[in-house]
């Protein structure tokens, strides 16, 4: 396995998005072909990994996470081991089959 280093926080004044766009920079600039990649949540401390074929399954505007990193935020996509969730973060996702 693939020791993942720590991704410099932002600079102060940054919000969670910041460290978020900051994962996916690191993610993107792997040049060898690698099996994972960094969880892009917002979560200071976190050190998760995803399959790196996560990165072919979102959008520009859409962040990779590991399953239990998705509080708070609408997820778009969902594989076993990965969920792609859009850039906002205030939107609860609903369950499928609830009532509009």
């Amino acid at each position: 396995m693939v020791e993942v280093p720590e991704v410099a926080l932002p600079r102060s004044g940054s919000g969670p998005l910041a460290l978020s766009e900051a994962r996916r920079a690191w993610n993107r600039s792997r040049i060898a072909p690698v099996s994972e990649i960094r969880c892009e949540c917002t979560q200071p401390n976190c050190r998760d990994r995803v399959p790196a074929v996560a990165e072919t399954h979102r959008e520009a505007d859409e962040f990779v996470v590991a399953p239990a990193h998705s509080d708070g935020v609408a997820v778009v996509r969902v594989a076993d081991q990965f969920f792609v969730v859009e850039r906002r973060t205030h939107t609860v996702p609903r369950s499928l089959g609830e009532a509009s």
